[in-house]
């Protein structure tokens, strides 16, 4: 369908990058003086120094070791919560664009919103929350992240708009795709566009781990015969119904009901069916071993374990398996250790956070 009528269409709802409230964590509240990132701040506007802030990030980096909705698995066309970031962004730069809205600011948020989550996907959210006692919101732990512990523990200094955006982008578990119309337009372009991401994706990765196989009882062929179509079918549909009332929206065409119905399907026949039991064990020991070992004295052991990857609690498994006692020198490798120091004696609110 031709989209070019819709261009621009939601371009007055669009967020004013000269209105940013500016970095916070800065002494500095305008976005367009000196932080950290020197030269890039009087030179670019402030959601591209964010987007630059976000590429060089080890959080980003980290996420390449982290399980999307399958356990990192050797293939590497999997995706890992980074490849499912970019996903986000790649979905949500051509629908704020037509619209006219900031895309600067979208991109930002995409490429921020998950560098918190924990390893193992959603079951790892629910282990450290059944363990701490207390929920573990990973957009929470994103801005945490963000601003608390990334660069040696001094954060990267985002715009308040992107730690917002970051905040807000996962909302509710209900399979219909709700929005605030009280949030920024591209807030809620960003919960469509991680919803569209993750679940073409994710049926994607379940057919190529053998989890599911074609045909089944799914509606995917509705959206398409390949991922590029069935996400480019929502996007279309979701400029136009978004053009036609005026602000962003994808819940009354026909191609979001049928969205809300494989998100129901993949919710019975994928994400529900997966177990998780090896990952428990290996997350009990090390939670044990963080708690017992004097190396990490004043850590919090669940910050500890959002930190690390798949791949490292995986190798501190197959350690214990063939050892009796853990050793430090085991995970002397592993990522969180280089950080160690700037994470002694802090303890954060994983279930909320103040901006």
């Amino acid at each position: 369908m031709e989209l070019k009528k819709y261009h621009g269409a939601l371009a007055h709802l669009a967020f004013d990058t000269k209105k940013s409230k500016g970095r916070l964590g800065c002494s500095c509240q305008k976005s367009d003086q000196f932080d950290d990132d020197g030269f890039l701040t009087c030179h670019l506007n402030p959601f591209q120094v964010d987007i630059i802030k976000a590429l060089n990030s080890k959080a980003l980096r980290r996420a390449a070791g982290k399980t999307q909705v399958f356990p990192i698995p050797n293939n590497p066309h999997i995706r890992t919560r980074q490849m499912h970031s970019l996903e986000v962004a790649a979905a949500a730069m051509p629908i704020a664009s037509i619209l006219g809205l900031n895309i600067e600011l979208c991109e930002a948020i995409a490429y921020c919103h998950d560098i918190g989550h924990a390893p193992f996907g959603h079951f790892g959210e629910h282990y450290l929350s059944e363990k701490s006692g207390k929920p573990f919101i990973h957009a929470v732990s994103s801005v945490i992240v963000a601003q608390q512990i990334e660069r040696k523990g001094s954060g990267l200094n985002l715009c308040f708009e992107t730690l917002n955006g970051i905040l807000h982008h996962s909302g509710t578990r209900d399979y219909d795709v709700r929005l605030d119309q009280n949030l920024l337009q591209e807030y809620l372009v960003l919960k469509l566009a991680d919803k569209i991401a993750f679940t073409f994706s994710d049926y994607n990765d379940a057919k190529r781990v053998g989890w599911i196989s074609e045909p089944n009882d799914s509606n995917i062929f509705f959206f398409g015969d390949y991922q590029r179509l069935r996400v480019a079918k929502c996007i279309e549909a979701i400029i136009i119904e978004s053009a036609e009332k005026g602000r962003v929206s994808f819940q009354d065409s026909e191609v979001a009901h049928e969205f809300v119905n494989l998100r129901k399907w993949l919710f019975e026949k994928v994400y529900l069916p997966i177990n998780f039991d090896v990952q428990k064990s290996y997350l009990d020991r090390l939670l044990d071993f963080l708690t017992k070992d004097p190396h990490f004295e004043s850590c919090d052991p669940f910050l500890l374990i959002s930190l690390m990857t798949d791949r490292e609690i995986f190798q501190f498994g197959e350690f214990c398996n063939s050892a009796s006692i853990p050793r430090f020198e085991t995970i002397q490798n592993f990522g969180v250790i280089e950080i160690l120091e700037w994470l002694r004696g802090k303890e954060f609110d994983f279930s909320q956070v103040k901006l």
